[in-house]
């Protein structure tokens, strides 16, 4: 029984690293994408001068 919830317990910490590495993934393709236009804007702006 003990050892059961054990493993039980490794497999949710598992999937929750996984998860939060998920996330971080999402949030760090995000953070580019905006640093990407943000540049962008900004060179349009130099070129329309």
């Amino acid at each position: 029984m003990f050892k059961a919830l054990h493993i039980g317990a490794e497999v949710n910490v598992g999937e929750a690293v996984k998860g939060i590495i998920n996330t971080a993934g999402m949030v760090t393709i995000a953070a580019q994408n905006y640093i990407q236009e943000k540049i962008n804007d900004a060179k349009e702006k130099i070129n329309s001068k």
